[in-house]
């Protein structure tokens, strides 16, 4: 099994050698090193302890947000 190529992620490989986020990174931005996702980063809705996805929000959050702007 092939791990990513970038020092110290050890996430198994997906293309380009690099693992999916390094190399999404690298497709979209021309940097596997600019990684756009905060893997700590929680919802900022007042007691909500879930995971961020967009815009502030988590999964649950963003959808309901989404809804009540697009009708």
């Amino acid at each position: 099994m092939k791990l990513c190529s970038i020092e110290g992620c050890n996430e198994v490989h997906h293309a380009k050698g690099y693992c999916n986020e390094h190399y999404r990174s690298f497709h979209r931005h021309g940097d596997p090193f600019k990684i756009a996702r905060n893997k700590n980063r929680i919802c900022e809705i007042e007691g909500c302890k879930e995971p961020y996805r967009a815009k502030g929000y988590c999964k649950k959050h963003y959808f309901s947000h989404y809804w009540k702007v697009n009708k």
